[in-house]
């Protein structure tokens, strides 16, 4: 999936795409800013407890469970976000993205809620849920952005995007 703008390309990739250090740079600003990181599969526990080599064949394992992980890169294979996405029994999918500390604010979270979106819809799913901190004001904005419904509880907003509604904006 690839999204252009101009000269400006963004694209999904699989985990195994992006060189290892821009990997390790992406996690390590995370942990800078205290952060954990949504949607990494276990990016995280992988890197401190064994081996980025041994995440990639878990990611890979992932795959015939109907579960995808994506690294969101530019013309230059930076890092600027991941995803996760897990095709579920109902016929939706549910997803959950992140976006590099450093670079949001700058439309990027719009955009891989984009490819998100077309993912799914790649893999038949009728939509897309998401669920996301209600204190988190901009990702609540990007996916109300994209004609979102939710579901509120004290903490959590639980987002549906049904299809095809939501791919006509």
């Amino acid at each position: 999936m690839v999204f252009l703008k101009g000269d400006f390309m963004l694209k999904l990739v699989n985990p195994d795409e992006p060189p290892q250090g821009e990997v390790l740079s992406y996690v390590k600003e995370f942990v800078l800013c205290r952060e954990s990181i949504n949607g990494d599969n276990f990016l995280g526990n992988y890197l401190v407890n064994s081996s980025y080599e041994k995440w990639i064949s878990y990611i890979d394992s992932c795959v015939e469970m109907d579960n995808f992980t994506y690294f969101l890169i530019n013309e230059n294979s930076n890092v600027i976000g991941m995803c996760n996405i897990k095709l579920s029994t109902d016929g939706f999918c549910s997803a959950s993205y992140n976006i590099r500390p450093f670079l949001r604010g700058n439309g990027y979270g719009r955009v891989l809620l984009y490819l998100i979106l077309e993912r799914c819809k790649s893999l038949d799913c009728n939509g897309v849920y998401i669920v996301t901190s209600s204190c988190n004001i901009p990702s609540c904005k990007v996916l109300e952005f994209f004609g979102a419904s939710y579901e509120d509880d004290d903490d959590f907003r639980k987002y549906v995007l049904e299809f095809p509604k939501v791919l006509k904006r």
